[in-house]
């Protein structure tokens, strides 16, 4: 989930969007699975793939995070910019 927020930050016009302008384009850019597409069952209204992209934010100091790994940053309330070193990890995935 983390790559495809990778690559719709890659492409949108400043590089940074916050959780809810995240909810719509991100299943443009990843095959959501039936277990995705799943209601959340620790937050009512949001299905799985939400949270999960919520908790890019919310895990960052986890050493698998892509915040904790410098490809995003926290920017206004909840939202993520990518960096330099994100931009550079999604073309180099995408060129493989």
């Amino acid at each position: 989930m983390s790559v495809s927020v990778l690559r719709y930050l890659l492409n949108h016009a400043r590089g940074e969007a916050s959780q809810e302008e995240l909810r719509e384009p991100i299943p443009n850019y990843i095959d959501l699975t039936d277990g995705d597409t799943e209601d959340s069952t620790t937050r009512p209204g949001e299905k799985l793939w939400e949270q999960i992209v919520r908790n890019i934010l919310s895990h960052k100091a986890n050493k698998k995070n892509f915040v904790n790994q410098g490809y995003l940053k926290p920017v206004r309330e909840g939202g993520l910019r990518i960096t330099e070193e994100g931009r550079d990890f999604i073309r180099n995935l995408d060129d493989t």
